[in-house]
């Protein structure tokens, strides 16, 4: 099952100054006010730092 997952991801790289976008999580699990219809991406982010 493990491999079957890691198969499918994607190794990612990011440098200073690529633009993102974040996955949108709430932490506390309450009713959406948008529904099915509220964005589930925020962005477009700039990267500043890069950790390795």
């Amino acid at each position: 099952m493990v491999q079957a997952h890691d198969k499918l991801l994607r190794p990612r790289t990011f440098q200073v100054g690529d633009l993102v976008l974040v996955l949108r999580r709430p932490i506390l699990a309450h009713r959406k006010l948008g529904g099915k219809f509220e964005p589930t991406w925020e962005g477009p982010f700039v990267i500043e730092t890069v950790y390795e």
